[in-house]
């Protein structure tokens, strides 16, 4: 909500002064690969979490889990896609393939800086869905569904 739009901003202003070709590519990039991350968050927010909350809500009250089995976190493993690779893709392209300008130079600096920071920001969130998250609800799994 935060730094998505900031990087929208900033990219849109970055932009106009690049080659038509290489302008379009790197907007259809950019917008491909924002729907990918908002398309992953959404998913864990309208599917994952409750799902979790509910598990969760059931081991505090001893409710019947079996009858509501129909999800389960191996289907949000086998579906788990690791975002902060596209986004590697895209730091690359401004870093590697993007013709540099007098103009540009602080603007494409501030954009990458802003991609690094969101990279790791999620390479953080995957370790906490693949280290503990994960785990944990596999483990609620094990115990009210065998």
């Amino acid at each position: 909500e935060e730094k998505i739009p900031r990087l929208k901003e900033m990219l849109m202003s970055f932009l106009p002064g690049l080659q038509n070709a290489v302008r379009i590519t790197l907007q259809t990039f950019f917008e491909d690969y924002i729907q990918d991350v908002v398309d992953h968050i959404g998913y864990e927010e309208q599917v994952v979490f409750p799902y979790v909350s509910n598990l969760l809500k059931h081991t505090v009250d001893g409710g019947d889990l079996k009858q509501q089995q129909v999800y389960g976190i191996k289907i949000f493993e086998e579906r788990h896609t690791n975002i902060e690779d596209k986004l590697s893709d895209l730091k690359n392209l401004m870093v590697k393939y993007l013709p540099p300008t007098a103009t540009h130079r602080f603007l494409r600096i501030q954009i990458i800086c802003e991609l690094l920071d969101l990279e790791q920001d999620l390479i953080n969130h995957a370790r906490l869905e693949d280290q503990i998250l994960i785990p944990l609800v596999e483990q609620l799994e094990k115990q009210y569904y065998s």
